[in-house]
């Protein structure tokens, strides 16, 4: 870790795992992390050299612009998360129509999301834009009727109840 800071890939680093985590597994923790821990790295380094000025330290900028790069994927990394809450929900309100609208067709709850497919719904979403951890969960059991999907991994579960309507989150 000293070394990636002593040479300047601390942020290179940040965005790395920013992208792997956050756009591809939908899996924050590890971007999350090295933005919490490179941001006051680099500020307090920033500081001490502007203290110093000292001409044979390095200069102040490329330490403010990594601070800054690290704030940056902090805020990307909470930007993307609510997104992909709010694009989760609004699919499971659709998904929620639909499976409203089979139970009063068909007087009954559907055992499995396939069966609504293709009469009501052309293919059964991805709950939101992550390569893992995108779908819908639907549990039928004796009289009751459960969807629910992961907002966050690897917690952060939301449930919807259709006996009851009402949502409800674990973890």
């Amino acid at each position: 870790m000293r070394q990636l800071v002593k040479h300047g890939l601390f942020p290179l680093v940040c965005f790395s795992s920013l992208a792997l985590d956050v756009f591809y597994l939908g899996l924050p923790a590890s971007g999350l992390l090295l933005a919490l821990v490179g941001t006051p790295i680099y500020l307090v380094r920033a500081v001490v050299r502007f203290a110093r000025r000292s001409t044979l330290q390095r200069p102040v900028a490329p330490m403010l612009l990594h601070a800054g790069l690290c704030l940056a994927t902090l805020g990307t990394i909470i930007w993307s998360v609510r997104l992909q809450a709010q694009l989760a929900d609004q699919r499971a309100q659709q998904v929620i129509n639909v499976v409203e609208q089979f139970h009063t067709q068909a007087g009954r709850y559907p055992q499995t999301l396939e069966e609504l497919v293709p009469t009501f719904l052309e293919r059964v979403p991805p709950c939101c834009m992550r390569a893992g951890l995108n779908e819908f969960f639907y549990d039928a059991e004796a009289g009751r009727h459960t969807l629910w999907w992961i907002v966050s991994p690897p917690f952060g579960r939301k449930f919807y109840t259709f006996e009851t309507k009402s949502f409800s989150l674990l973890d």
